[in-house]
């Protein structure tokens, strides 16, 4: 934890740095170093990433499944894919940490992922701006990305700190091209 503080700290000292140079103004400065303070308090200087590509295949499978299995049963899309697939499914998850107030996306732009929230809130907008619906820990959005090209039909924000889990379409489709039987059920709810 020490040297994880010290690294941060370190981090934090070329930020201040690079922003006093540039003249970043102070509103604008007190955001980053609270972003900063986010990532060390929720995750104290461990990034998923760095720590799981250090393992071995079968390790990191293991470990991301424990991890992140039981946010992406939730979705009825992946309902009924087998141990393997979900191990599949879970690995190609990416962290992303959105900011309050942050559109994670904009209805109308095309589709290309969807989310799982790990910690945090996020609001569904309409087009034109209005709630729809607030998400928080354990839901998921923008399923629909997954299935076609289509412009999407709402927004999503970030209310506070959000810590999201990113499923890209391109690597959804990698592991239907790896798991044929889960393919053929995803197109039938796809095609319903």
């Amino acid at each position: 934890m020490d040297a994880a503080r010290e690294h941060h700290l370190s981090v934090l000292d070329k930020v201040e740095a690079y922003m006093s140079h540039n003249k970043v103004p102070i509103g604008l400065r007190t955001n980053v170093r609270a972003y900063f303070r986010y990532l060390w308090e929720s995750r104290r200087g461990f990034e998923d990433e760095n720590v799981l590509h250090r393992l071995p295949m079968k390790l990191r499978s293991e470990v991301a499944l424990f991890l992140n299995a039981d946010i992406v049963e939730k979705v009825p899309l992946l309902k009924g894919a087998d141990d393997a697939c979900v191990r599949d499914i879970v690995l190609q998850l990416k962290p992303l940490v959105a900011v309050p107030g942050e559109e994670v996306f904009v209805a109308g732009e095309p589709g290309d992922a969807m989310y799982f929230i790990q910690k945090g809130v996020v609001e569904i907008t309409t087009k034109t701006g209005s709630s729809l619906a607030t998400l928080r820990e354990g839901s998921f959005f923008g399923e629909g990305a997954l299935l076609t090209t289509n412009p999407r039909n709402a927004g999503a924000r970030a209310l506070d700190y959000t810590d999201l889990l990113v499923l890209k379409r391109q690597a959804f489709e990698a592991v239907l091209n790896r798991h044929a039987d889960f393919a053929k059920q995803v197109r039938e709810i796809a095609g319903q």
